[in-house]
């Protein structure tokens, strides 16, 4: 028992000896000109509730051979459904950028179907959102909500595209204009990240490829929709380009300790819109191991029961066994109950 003390005390003594870096917890300083690492986290709808991998449609991979890894950060993560990759997104600290292409992707035929461009209309179709991550800040839309009270709603991630009908078809956002908010604290050098915003556009291929270019002036609204055309398969889309812009604003009203704030306030806008198969859901899972722990315990009663009021057993009937016996272990001193105990 003395050496389950010492080590108990040896432990309490090293304790504030060790440190370990929460991501997002520590600011993190940038120069101007520092690159920053824009990446990519799953695709997500609220009219679906199941995730996908960013990288599962036809969206521009990182360079380099081999699979892209994952970058997992906390058990969080894993259970919220997130896959945190890189991504080919680059922007540099105070340096705006009219206009980025980052590549051209095709659909690949495989027996005879385009499974990558139907798989990507039914994303859009299901109203699914990209989102990206920059200095562990979530890329999100502004919007004015006229609520209870008139604010900005940030909404995270982008849609994929708008979902098509009978009377139109379905678009992609192929183009995505960034507007990164930094705040120069006092008396440290640097600056440091408090907001990431997104608008995204529609473009026709045709004109990322021709006029979209770093420097040259760049109107995305101007120019027609990016359509996606599944069948026939003769007038299939089969070619995408992407590209994106980067926009700085300084915005000395919001410290990096507060970048959260919007994000938190957003709530009442979110609510609006309860998920009820994620209720439901949560509902019929509770119904079910309820249901199976209920069978369990009545299966041993009985079988218990049976046992007892069998008239060939009735010498080990007035033994105590089974689940009478469960009134004397609360009786039962545990194993180690010195560490249970609150010495005065």
């Amino acid at each position: 028992m003395t050496f389950l003390w010492t080590a108990l005390a040896l432990v309490l003594i090293s304790e504030p000896c060790l440190s370990f870096y929460l991501p997002g917890v520590t600011p993190v300083e940038y120069e101007k000109g520092d690159n920053l690492t824009i990446k990519v986290n799953s695709i997500k709808s609220t009219k679906t509730a199941i995730p996908y991998d960013y990288y599962s449609l036809m969206f521009c991979r990182p360079l380099g051979p081999g699979p892209i890894k994952a970058d997992v950060e906390n058990f969080g993560e894993i259970l919220w459904g997130d896959v945190i990759k890189p991504s080919r997104y680059v922007a540099r600290m105070k340096v705006d950028v009219t206009c980025q292409k980052l590549c051209t992707t095709k659909a690949k035929e495989k027996d005879g179907k385009l499974r990558q461009l139907k798989k990507l209309k039914t994303r859009i179709d299901d109203e699914y959102r990209g989102h990206l991550i920059l200095d562990n800040l979530p890329v999100s839309e502004v919007y004015i909500w006229e609520g209870r009270r008139e604010a900005l709603y940030y909404k995270l991630g982008y849609p994929l595209g708008i979902p098509g009908n009978k009377t139109r078809p379905t678009t992609v956002n192929n183009h995505l204009s960034f507007t990164i908010k930094y705040h120069k604290p006092e008396g440290v050098p640097g600056y440091r990240i408090v907001g990431f915003n997104v608008i995204p556009y529609s473009v026709e291929s045709g004109h990322i490829d021709k006029d979209c270019r770093p420097g040259v002036e760049w109107q995305p609204d101007q120019f027609a929709p990016q359509l996606v055309v599944h069948t026939p398969k003769e007038k299939a889309t089969t070619t995408f380009s992407w590209s994106y812009s980067v926009k700085w604003e300084e915005d000395a009203d919001v410290a990096w300790s507060s970048r959260w704030d919007h994000y938190l306030k957003s709530a009442d806008a979110s609510n609006e819109k309860i998920h009820w198969f994620s209720i439901v859901n949560s509902l019929l899972i509770v119904l079910f191991l309820s249901g199976m722990v209920a069978m369990i315990m009545l299966r041993a009663l009985h079988k218990d029961f049976n046992r007892y009021n069998d008239p060939d057993n009735e010498e080990e009937a007035q033994e105590e066994t089974g689940w009478k016996v469960v009134h004397t272990e609360v009786f039962r001193t545990p194993m180690h109950h010195e560490l249970l105990s609150v010495y005065a």
